[in-house]
């Protein structure tokens, strides 16, 4: 979310503010839902293996008057065993140069697969400049969850600014080959890891409750595991989406099992507690600046989750921090 939709929607107001070729996919199946009972409860097993990196931002920020040594967003890249490169949104664009800069020199310059959550800033700010200027990065695949416009229309200024701008691109591109999902369920295989789509877009989530946002409650919810690790991913999800992931897409809760989860929305203000409660998982990864972790504004609740994943066992040193791990790696 951009940062000032996110403070929006925390109750600050500031002034100012998809086919797949063989090639790289395996296999591409999509989950029954007619008879969501006949499935076992066992998941898919990987053959291949991944490393994966937390980016942490590099960019500033001021907000009413205070500046921040960093920016809040959200960027994760993995790499398989078999050399294929896979990007989770990408933070704000203000860390563009740095996200860059390590696709350039530790991964080869090659994007096999980006996956979008949601298009707020602060999640495809640096892919949207990434894509206007290349310097060197080739993107092959982009996976998103398009907005119809009724919804994209909710945020005008971003939808303008960002939404737009890169479905443009998609659209226009004679390169990138780009996959809509538009109901979950897909399991995806590539270097024999596994990715499964347990959430997409839910334009019907259009009234806000409590500060949450329609663009966040749309986040793609995905799945990454391979021969020895998971990774359920959030995105923004806020309650409405969490209560729908536990409801309506209940078929796939087998899958909202992990050893690594995602904390929504940045940590504060993303899903409810009774969400966190009711799925398992062992450590958790906080894309969140040092302004969201050490909560710097009164309406930020990053606390609240801290508390929550105390009650549920999950220790502090079990959070992966992204302001306090820099860019955390994991073999």
């Amino acid at each position: 979310m951009d940062r000032r939709k996110f403070l929006s929607f925390s109750t600050i107001s500031l002034i100012g503010c998809a086919l797949m070729p063989s090639s790289i996919l395996s296999a591409c199946k999509k989950e029954d839902s007619s008879n969501p009972g006949k499935k076992g409860s066992e998941i898919e097993a990987a053959t291949g293996h991944f490393s994966i990196m937390q980016v942490s931002s590099t960019s500033g920020t001021t907000i009413g008057g205070q500046k921040f040594s960093d920016n809040i967003g959200n960027s994760y890249i993995i790499k398989t065993s078999g050399g294929k490169v896979i990007v989770l949104d990408g933070g704000p664009e203000g860390d563009a140069p740095h996200l860059r800069s390590l696709l350039k020199n530790k991964y080869g310059g090659t994007v096999d697969q980006w996956w979008v959550s949601h298009p707020h800033s602060d999640h495809i700010g640096a892919m949207l400049e990434i894509l206007r200027q290349p310097q060197g990065i080739t993107v092959k695949e982009v996976y998103h969850s398009r907005f119809p416009e009724g919804l994209g229309k909710l945020e005008q200024g971003t939808w303008n600014k960002y939404a737009v701008p890169l479905y443009d691109i998609l659209d226009n591109s004679t390169t990138i080959k780009t996959t809509d999902l538009q109901s979950p369920g897909g399991l995806f295989e590539i270097d024999g890891i596994y990715i499964k789509v347990v959430g997409v877009t839910n334009p019907e989530l259009t009234v806000n409750t409590e500060g949450t946002s329609p663009y966040n409650n749309s986040s793609m919810i995905i799945r990454v595991w391979d021969d020895s690790k998971s990774f359920l991913f959030l995105g923004d999800a806020q309650q409405e989406c969490g209560d729908k992931l536990l409801t309506k897409n209940s078929r796939f809760y087998k899958y909202l099992t992990a050893d690594y989860v995602q904390v929504a929305h940045h940590g504060q203000q993303g899903v409810k507690e009774s969400f966190y409660k009711s799925i398992t998982f062992k450590k958790c990864l906080w894309p969140t600046p040092e302004w969201v972790f050490n909560p710097k504004l009164s309406s930020l609740q990053t606390e609240n989750t801290k508390r929550w994943l105390r009650n549920k066992g999950v220790a502090e040193d079990c959070w992966i921090v992204s302001c306090l791990e820099k860019d955390w790696y994991l073999e």
